[in-house]
């Protein structure tokens, strides 16, 4: 028996038709999907930042103002490190390796023109005024520019105010004039 053309032909179409696309069309792309794997990670380490209550700081993080005062006055004049709002200039807030017990402390230096624990503002002129910085708003507590204040910072994140006070013994007999100085605050954990 021969085999007919017509059906020879058929199983051909068929066999074609079951064959996948790429392979029935030369030069033709396959459709498909890749997928790969990628990690992300973030690395938090422990630390401290300080922040400033004020905005309109010149040349300083933030200010300490005695405002003025006359040069025949004979009484202290007393400042507080506070902003227009009434908090603290200076907040300091660490993550939570750093609190509790393990609150870092804080040490107030001599500033631009202390010497030998004085701390002194100055003038253009060079004209000196004493003050000291206190812990304290009764001003019983100074910071000692060689040792730290340990802070108490309850949480991670919270701002903890930073006290400073500031005291002017006496202005009389000095040079009329705009003194100043800086201090820097140090956080040691």
């Amino acid at each position: 028996m021969t085999p007919c053309p017509a059906a020879g032909l058929s199983r051909g179409i068929l066999a074609l038709a079951a064959m996948p696309a790429a392979l029935a069309v030369p030069g033709a792309a396959s459709a498909g999907t890749l997928g790969v794997r990628v990690e992300i990670q973030l690395q938090v380490t422990p630390g401290c930042s300080f922040s400033s209550g004020t905005s309109d700081v010149a040349i300083a993080d933030a200010t300490l103002s005695f405002g003025s005062a006359t040069a025949e006055g004979d009484q202290p004049v007393d400042s507080s490190g506070a902003s227009a709002s009434g908090g603290s200039v200076l907040s300091v807030s660490c993550s939570n390796t750093y609190t509790h017990a393990a609150a870092p402390s804080v040490t107030v230096d001599s500033g631009m023109h202390g010497e030998g624990g004085q701390r002194y503002m100055t003038s253009p002129s060079g004209a000196r005024i004493p003050y000291q910085l206190f812990q304290d708003q009764g001003r019983n507590i100074p910071y000692d520019p060689t040792t730290g204040m340990q802070l108490a910072i309850p949480t991670a994140g919270s701002a903890v105010p930073i006290p400073i006070y500031g005291r002017v013994t006496r202005t009389a007999g000095l040079p009329d004039g705009h003194y100043t100085d800086i201090v820097t605050l140090t956080l040691t954990y």
